[in-house]
């Protein structure tokens, strides 16, 4: 969703924009936002023991918050990187993605608990 709305954006906005800033901005955003996720699910899951949808929503919110606020940090004061590199980055995360959905590796955080599987079969 992120880099759907990032691109979606570029398409309004790209006369107004440096181009490697705003891609470089993108991948960021992008990064720090699963990061952040991530982070939130398994703090609070090994602190509670449990998993609980408000609190799910509530990391959803919190990760995306984060993730557009260091961007447009980033966007600002950096000099980015070239937009090839920060493209070609995403698409690597896309690719890493879906290849670790079919065939995850075999540690606690790809087992699904309830199907009692790893991955999607």
């Amino acid at each position: 969703p992120l880099t759907l709305f990032w691109s979606i954006l570029y398409f309004f906005v790209k006369k107004d924009v440096e181009v490697d800033n705003y891609f470089f901005a993108m991948l960021v955003s992008i990064i720090s936002s699963i990061t952040t996720m991530t982070s939130f699910f398994y703090t609070y899951k090994g602190i509670i023991g449990d998993n609980y949808l408000l609190i799910d929503i509530l990391d959803l919110l919190i990760s995306l918050i984060v993730g557009q606020i260091l961007a447009n940090h980033v966007y600002i004061y950096s000099k980015g990187i070239p937009t090839l590199v920060s493209v070609f980055s995403v698409v690597v995360i896309f690719v890493i993605y879906f290849y670790l959905t079919f065939h995850p590796i075999k540690i606690p955080l790809f087992y699904d608990y309830k199907a009692k599987v790893y991955g999607i079969n």
